[in-house]
């Protein structure tokens, strides 16, 4: 399995490790996350980044926002902060595109913005921190065709791909590795699907049309994270399928997951999950890097800091 690494990129790419140095500014940061269909925000992200801050700067204020998949709320909630006085936000974007435009908006008034997890293409922040996200995709498929070779299965046969959110500049990422390790594979893709929302219920009504349509023909699925996955799982018990399901790698088994549906009864039909953290030491979760970069770019606070090995 490829190890992933964490990225922490601004114009100068800047890891901090826990062994950073830090002075800190009592400062108001903000963390505005995307939605709530993965519960990974609520009862990861957000404790785990509040946590940390705490430790790094107990008199700064932390102001949490979800924005439920809502690129208007996500805009409002953003300029909301700003008005409160927020020097540093951390910004998971519903929509990587439209917000380029809060990025610019921010920066124009000095304010910092940390892209955290989604990637921002079109209005570079000043910091970036997630995974290797195409690394994580090539991995879930490679689950997957390791899985079926394993079985026995002959090149040729049939999978089925899907992919997170059109508007996640991640999922693009994580798409392009899935691609790759197909590609390579020797296995065709019959069909593939964008989940709006990375929402669970789309992707299982997807998979369920594709398996009145390709019935037998299908032998896998890959997912590009546990709650697409729970999805075609789901569609796969009620339509009776035995196509194994590879996925999870997006979210599941690193602190910030959607556990309960990783958990559902996956049985035989899941070959295994691609972790993007637990087992990929020394890489911490997000929030531990991404609240160092927070409390580095306040005004006069400064930071020591190297590559994490």
């Amino acid at each position: 399995m490829t190890k992933t690494k964490l990225m922490l990129l601004a114009g100068t790419a800047i890891a901090m490790t826990s062994g950073a140095g830090i002075a800190q500014e009592a400062a108001t940061v903000a963390f505005l996350m995307p939605d709530q269909a993965s519960t990974r925000y609520e009862e990861h992200d957000y404790p785990g980044f509040q946590a940390e801050m705490a430790k790094l700067c107990a008199d700064c204020t932390v102001i949490y926002q979800n924005a439920n998949a809502d690129v208007a709320l996500q805009q409002q909630q953003f300029n909301s902060v700003l008005a409160q006085g927020a020097k540093v936000i951390v910004l998971d974007p519903v929509d990587s595109a439209a917000a380029a435009a809060l990025v610019t908006l921010a920066q124009s008034q000095g304010v910092k913005v940390i892209a955290y997890d989604r990637p921002i293409p079109d209005a570079p922040a000043d910091y970036y921190v997630s995974f290797d996200n195409q690394g994580i995709g090539q991995a879930i498929a490679q689950s997957l065709v390791d899985h079926l070779k394993a079985s026995g299965v002959p090149e040729g046969a049939g999978v089925l791909q899907i992919n997170g959110s059109p508007t996640d500049a991640a999922a693009g990422l994580i798409r392009d590795g899935i691609d790759s390790a197909l590609d390579a594979s020797g296995y065709v893709t019959l069909a593939e699907f964008d989940t709006p929302d990375w929402a669970p219920p789309e992707a299982q009504q997807w998979a369920a049309g594709q398996i009145t349509r390709f019935g037998a023909e299908i032998v896998g699925v890959v997912a590009a994270n546990d709650g697409t996955g729970g999805g075609a799982v789901t569609a796969l018990g009620r339509e009776g399928g035995n196509a194994g399901a590879g996925g999870g790698g997006g979210d599941a088994g690193r602190p910030g997951t959607s556990q309960p549906s990783a958990r559902r009864s996956i049985r035989s039909r899941v070959s295994s999950l691609a972790r993007r953290e637990g087992s990929f030491s020394p890489t911490a979760p997000p929030y531990h890097y991404c609240s160092r970069a927070a409390v580095a770019v306040q005004p006069r606070n400064r930071v020591v800091a190297r590559l994490p090995g």
